[in-house]
């Protein structure tokens, strides 16, 4: 007599999950390999500022999650793309104009009366802005200040980057104290700088170099 045993054992295969754009994927139970038939939850997940726009691959939708049935190795792919950009606002937190021949004088903020100017000689003003930017949740695409011109001008001014801090003072600078002796020092080349300005019309600097986040952002105004 003779006894002849047949042994099987269940297939096991692979689940391969990629990304397009900027997101994750996540599944249940996570493991290496799956028994034939057994069931898998597989969620897309998108960073902050994307969007889950459907599955590519072995599996192909929108529907999200969804259960995986393993009968096979399976390849799945979920693709990510980036919202549409929307436009924030932000208003001045300070501002407020300096003169070197009053260099002690604080003029104030221009909710008071006072106007942000630019001149170069006799005497000099600069002009000074800060914002807090937030909201913000990928890459800034363009960043403008936005100023209404009161007066026409062939020279529009040029606009820097400046600190948040007095130039004598570890402390941030306000509008209520700000003067010609204590102002953030202006250096380098400008962000933008601007021609003739006419009355009645908003003039616009490029500072998209400036902005690389949520926080706070200081800019000075000078003569070009």
């Amino acid at each position: 007599n003779k006894t002849v045993t047949a042994t099987f054992t269940i297939n096991t295969y692979t689940l391969i999950t990629a990304v397009v754009g900027s997101g994750t994927v996540g599944r249940v139970p996570g493991q290496a390999t799956y028994d034939h038939g057994a069931s898998v939850d597989v969620t897309a997940t998108p960073d902050a500022g994307w969007s889950f726009t459907g599955w590519s691959g072995d599996t192909v939708g929108a529907e999200n999650p969804i259960t995986i049935v393993m009968v096979g190795d399976r390849n799945i792919t979920a693709t990510f793309t980036l919202d549409a950009p929307s436009a924030l606002t932000f208003l001045s937190i300070h501002d407020g104009p300096v003169q070197s021949d009053n260099p002690n004088t604080t003029y104030g903020p221009t909710g008071s009366g006072a106007q942000l100017r630019v001149r170069s000689l006799n005497p000099t003003v600069h002009s000074y802005l800060k914002f807090e930017v937030a909201g913000l949740t990928h890459s800034v695409q363009s960043a403008m200040l936005r100023l209404f011109c009161a007066d026409s001008s062939v020279d529009g001014g040029a606009v820097y980057r400046v600190s948040n801090h007095y130039s004598d003072a570890d402390s941030a600078w306000r509008e209520d104290s700000l003067t010609w002796n204590n102002a953030p020092a202006i250096h380098g080349p400008p962000l933008d700088q601007v021609a003739a300005v006419h009355a009645g019309n908003w003039v616009e600097f490029d500072v998209t170099a400036a902005i690389t986040g949520n926080g706070i952002h200081s800019f000075a105004l000078t003569s070009a």
